[in-house]
């Protein structure tokens, strides 16, 4: 099979250790009648049989490109892949997760019809323990907004399988993973190229499985990772103060206050207790609340009451957190 023409769409999927879905997920994507695509296979370093099999793929169809690379991380992988890719449109897949059969088709139909979109907002089947549920903020029918307007409606997603984007904004506004962050990389990208953007499509047909293992879900969070929900809010906010409009403000003034909430969620669930440090809690609000420019009034009343408990004494926050928590809802 030889394509000639530049792909509509470039699949870039990063690949760790990820022989037992591999398969399923490539498949996938392969069983689509729109033919007019390129899958990019980034192989970053993995110790199992994922590197031989995207070899074998890659042989098999003339599509499917493998790229091998020192262990280097999901976002440097999605980088590569962004790097190597030649088509119109760019959208990333997990190795783990799977599309719908012939979904590609309705999705790339759509998108032509509205030919000032720059991004496009999708809506994931999330599988938990194999029972799928929907987001409720999907829509009914497809829908182009104004940047502004999208913002306003809350439609931002958070994972980057959430979007489907154009590569000449990519390429136009330099916009690729931020490697410094160990989390939260998808939603500081998909961020950034709703910012850069002029018009939003929304999708609204949910065609992407999205599976949720132990570790997506877990009541304990590693603590370093735990840090990066701050980390990550301060990058965006500080990306957003070079736009203007009152939009995009009070997006990143969520933003920052669901990084704080999430923060404080994933202290209070941490196991052992004997591992969160008051002093360094203490440390990572003060430079949160500095970097940030926020004080007490700046935030919503729950972060507003969490922030002055953890800065007496962190351990308090885990008690106030489950007893507010519990009146709230």
């Amino acid at each position: 099979m030889i394509h000639t023409s530049r792909p509509y769409l470039s699949i870039i999927i990063p690949v760790f250790n990820s022989e037992l879905h591999l398969n399923r997920c490539i498949d996938s994507l392969l069983e689509t009648s729109f033919q007019n695509i390129e899958i990019l296979l980034i192989n970053d370093g993995s110790s199992d049989g994922s590197g031989s099999i995207c070899n074998t793929y890659a042989q098999r169809d003339s599509r499917i490109k493998a790229f091998h690379q020192h262990n280097a991380g999901v976002a440097a992988a999605r980088n590569r892949g962004v790097r190597e890719s030649s088509g119109e449109w760019i959208y990333f897949v997990d190795s783990d997760d799977w599309v719908d059969k012939d979904s590609l088709t309705d999705l790339i139909q759509t998108v032509k019809k509205y030919p000032e979109a720059e991004v496009v907002r999708c809506f994931p089947r999330e599988i938990r323990e194999s029972v799928p549920s929907l987001n409720a903020k999907m829509p009914v029918k497809e829908k182009l907004y104004e940047r502004d307007d999208f913002l306003i409606e809350d439609l931002l997603g958070g994972y980057v399988h959430s979007l489907l984007v154009s590569k000449a904004l990519l390429d136009a506004h330099d916009l690729r993973f931020d490697q410094s962050l160990a989390f939260g990389e998808d939603i500081e990208f998909t961020f950034r190229c709703v910012l850069n953007s002029r018009k939003v499509l929304v999708y609204h047909k949910a065609f992407y499985n999205y599976v949720l293992n132990d570790v997506s879900y877990s009541h304990s969070m590693p603590l370093s990772k735990i840090a990066y929900l701050l980390k990550t809010a301060t990058v965006m906010n500080h990306y957003a103060g070079g736009f203007s409009g009152e939009a995009v403000r009070l997006r990143s003034q969520k933003l920052l206050n669901t990084g704080l909430y999430s923060f404080f969620i994933n202290i209070s669930n941490h196991q052992p207790m004997s591992e969160i440090s008051n002093r360094e809690v203490k440390r990572q609000l003060w430079d949160f609340l500095k970097q940030n420019n926020l004080n007490l009034l700046k935030i919503n009343f729950l972060n507003a009451v969490l922030t002055m408990i953890s800065l007496l004494n962190v351990k308090l926050v885990i008690y106030s957190y489950k007893m507010l928590t519990a009146v709230k809802r």
